[in-house]
């Protein structure tokens, strides 16, 4: 399904509302903690903005997916909604080097998204939206204790029986020092 945001019916009849299911697939976002994800959906409006030719699109973001955790590698669930407000203007022209040296840009030119032609396809601005809301290293729950570095096993489901490492034998001199201030204040 294609949803297509239309500007020139924005200018020529007013705002405009928007509706849709959006199928993405975990490849889609190139991020291997994504395991499973559910359509998405997206709900809106299209306004025109204060600039010349700029359109505001304004919407409602909704999802489900099944992430690994980063410490742990067991899948979780994750549902997000979210919000978002996207400012679009023509794209410019081209510039010259010498209009480079006049060029100034606005604060709220920084936010700006183009467009070349006045419709605007949704899938794009559904995907980068998921891939804002996404965790960057996604956690099943804050307390996740994650895997063994020796042994592999999941800290979270039983204890493992490897030792940990003492220390780094780099820093057996210090530990001597720390020995003898202890006896130190015995005395």
């Amino acid at each position: 399904m294609k949803t297509v945001l239309d500007f020139e019916k924005v200018a020529d009849h007013g705002p405009q509302t928007y509706s849709a299911s959006v199928s993405l697939g975990a490849e889609e976002l190139a991020r291997n903690e994504v395991v499973k994800l559910s359509d998405a959906r997206v709900e809106g409006s299209v306004d025109e903005g204060d600039r010349p030719e700029e359109f505001v699109v304004r919407g409602t973001l909704a999802y489900e997916a099944d992430l690994m955790c980063a410490r742990c590698l067991d899948p979780f669930p994750f549902a997000n909604r979210s919000e978002f407000t996207l400012n679009y203007v023509p794209r410019p022209e081209v510039a010259t080097a010498e209009s480079l040296v006049e060029l100034e840009v606005s604060e709220e030119a920084l936010d700006d998204e183009y467009y070349d032609e006045p419709r605007v396809d949704l899938k794009p601005i559904v995907l980068e939206q998921v891939q804002l809301s996404l965790p960057m290293k996604p956690l099943c729950d804050e307390g996740c204790q994650g895997l063994c570095p020796h042994c592999g096993t999941n800290m979270n489901r039983k204890p493992c029986d490897c030792r940990a490492e003492e220390s780094d034998p780099r820093w057996d001199a210090l530990r001597g020092i720390r020995e003898d201030l202890a006896r130190k204040k015995e005395i």
